[in-house]
């Protein structure tokens, strides 16, 4: 799931594209910190529900894919296959969602 919250941030300008590394790491905390408090939203770095609900009001679905209306860029094309893959089209996997094993990203 980091993946696509690091999608998340980086198409909202909070996290540089060189920040996606599948990994919630200081820089990544700190970006949801600012990103939360920007939102008015209770500043912890932790992405719950109040703070992916929030997210959640700039995803969307576009047939069998997800969209992002970020502030500063859009996210497009994704989807998530059986396995819970994230993928953008046209590139590889951005975000591996699996509630057993939050550490893989390919």
């Amino acid at each position: 799931m980091v993946g696509l919250w690091q999608g998340v941030l980086i198409a909202d300008g909070y996290l540089p594209q060189s920040g996606f590394d599948c990994d919630f790491g200081p820089n990544t905390r700190a970006a949801t910190i600012e990103w939360q408090s920007d939102r008015g939203l209770k500043a912890d770095g932790e992405v719950g529900p109040q703070t992916f609900g929030r997210a959640d009001n700039n995803l969307f679905w576009n047939g069998s894919e997800i969209r992002y209306n970020g502030t500063n860029s859009d996210l497009g094309s994704m989807y998530r296959n059986s396995a819970g893959r994230w993928y953008v089209a046209g590139s590889s996997s951005i975000a591996y969602l699996s509630y057993s094993d939050d550490s893989l990203c390919g």
